[in-house]
């Protein structure tokens, strides 16, 4: 079986800004509860929103800031997380994005953190999109025309 292909930064980059706004717009649904700052709250948040705000942030947190350059969240405002995303202030860097910053696909790892990322989203976009898929959450939820219409561009990635 030959090696995956290695995908380019701009491949990185495409996918990454899909993920970034399911993430934003998940943790920024009106039912997601928090405890303290930028802690989210999954015993007070619908069990599905908990469960899929949570599978959806590990999703970007551990297998696909990595093959991103680094602070890649802190230097553009399209990869960030709500609170910086949102944040006036917040000064973006599109130079720390060029191709010469992220790290090299060459690591095992890194493939493997990749592949795990182009298959976690969309399972967590059928949760969030097949209302039949939800009855294991004790029945549909309304995520919301801003978390749905981000799950679709994560699908058609």
């Amino acid at each position: 079986m030959p090696p995956p292909r290695v995908p380019s930064p701009e491949e990185r980059y495409a996918l990454a800004v899909k993920h970034a706004a399911l993430t934003r717009n998940l943790i920024l649904h009106p039912s997601t509860a928090f405890r303290g700052d930028k802690i989210t709250d999954p015993a007070n948040t619908p069990p599905i929103l908990a469960y899929v705000t949570d599978f959806q942030m590990t999703t970007y947190r551990k297998p696909l800031i990595p093959v991103l350059p680094p602070d890649a969240t802190q230097t553009c405002r399209a990869l960030a997380y709500p609170w910086n995303y949102t944040d006036p202030d917040f000064m973006e860097n599109m130079d720390m994005l060029k191709p010469e910053h992220y790290p090299s696909m060459e690591d095992e790892d890194l493939m493997e953190k990749w592949t795990d990322a182009r298959m976690r989203g969309p399972f967590c976009a059928i949760l969030i999109l097949d209302k039949e898929k939800q009855e294991i959450f004790d029945g549909p939820f309304d995520f919301g025309e801003d978390v749905e219409n981000a799950a679709r561009a994560l699908m058609a990635h």
